[in-house]
């Protein structure tokens, strides 16, 4: 039986703003490294800041980042979904977050609504690595076969079920509310 969903937040509850970022930087070096670089500003390792000091002198890393999150805007239709689930379940989140990233979003109210979340700045780890997921089920107070984990990335959902957590790969709202219906959440 399922006690608590777990939702990521960029990719599901607001877009993710990857893409649009991306598209504003041509820096051949920072597209080659973006995914080392996500990765460390996901974990805690360096702040939005220190990585802007390495571009300084192409283009403005830090305002880029800051105005795309600022213009990425809450799903009405997930953030009520959660309201919802919220009179039944658990509802917590799991996300890749950096410091300035979870600081807008706080901003935004994106975390209103949820008992909890982990950030991955916060803990120093991020997913797809066990270790993360171990620390939501030790803080649910939970076994893996009563969650139900949503997130937009495969390499997250893969690393889930590994530790028999139920998932949804997210794609749309509409996708989401028939997996919904498949585990019986709604």
């Amino acid at each position: 039986m399922i006690k608590a969903v777990i939702f990521d937040i960029g990719g599901v509850l607001v877009r993710n703003v990857e893409k649009i970022i991306l598209s504003k930087i041509k820096n051949y070096d920072f597209r080659k490294n973006y995914n080392k670089y996500i990765k460390k500003l996901d974990s805690g390792e360096i702040t939005l800041k220190q990585l802007q000091k390495i571009y300084r002198n192409d283009f403005d890393l830090y305002r880029i980042y800051i105005d795309s999150m600022k213009k990425s805007k809450i799903d009405k239709k997930i953030k009520n979904l959660i309201f919802k689930l919220n009179k039944k379940f658990k509802i917590v989140y799991l996300s890749n977050a950096f410091k300035e990233e979870h600081l807008i979003r706080k901003k935004q109210n994106v975390f209103k609504g949820f008992l909890f979340g982990i950030n991955s700045y916060n803990v120093k780890m991020r997913k797809p690595y066990r270790i993360i997921y171990k620390l939501m089920l030790r803080k649910l107070k939970l076994k893996g076969e009563e969650c139900l984990f949503i997130d937009d990335r495969k390499d997250n959902i893969k690393t889930a079920k590994r530790l028999k957590i139920n998932c949804i790969l997210f794609k749309n709202y509409f996708q989401l509310v028939k997996g919904l219906k498949k585990f019986k959440i709604i």
